[in-house]
């Protein structure tokens, strides 16, 4: 894992000094891969769909899933959370490295224990507010807060 994070440290330094950043656009992608860290350990990966200019922002439309896990019990076992959901984002630029964005999701969610105990699906609303900010025209870092898998979700995302 220290080697990944080191990878991508190398290739963000090498992109950011040979091209400039992009701001989310209609008909453009963006796939954004995560970890929540609150509540567990939790993993998600989401694609946006740019498919409206909207005002001065962009309206886009998606997916997300991940996965979570933590201890219960004093840690005598595990509870994870798996989500599939659709997710709707409206994307405000403040410039064109940094942008501003609110989410709603619904979908849903599996619970699952580690001490055989039968979790059921349920549905799954979440909202969350974050933030973009591009290190080029295809590499930025994200964070989240609201309720997604975590409470608090950041990573890595990818614009084409």
């Amino acid at each position: 894992m220290k080697r990944f994070f080191i990878v991508v440290a190398v290739v963000c330094t090498v992109n950011m000094s040979s091209v400039s950043a992009q701001e989310m656009q209609t008909g453009m992608g963006l796939l954004n891969v995560g970890l929540g860290l609150v509540d567990g350990v939790g993993l998600n990966a989401s694609y946006d769909h740019g498919i409206a200019q909207w005002g001065p922002g962009v309206f886009t439309i998606g997916g997300i899933v991940g996965l979570q896990t933590w201890g219960v019990g004093n840690g005598s076992y595990r509870a994870n959370t798996f989500v599939f959901s659709s997710r709707a984002t409206y994307r405000y630029p403040i410039n064109s490295e940094f942008e501003v964005y609110a989410t709603a999701m619904l979908g849903v969610q599996k619970y699952s224990y580690s001490n055989n105990t039968k979790g059921n699906f349920t549905e799954f609303f979440g909202t969350t507010a974050g933030i973009r900010y591009s290190f080029s025209s295809n590499i930025a870092v994200f964070a989240e807060a609201g309720y997604n898998l975590a409470y608090l979700n950041g990573g890595l995302s990818f614009s084409f």
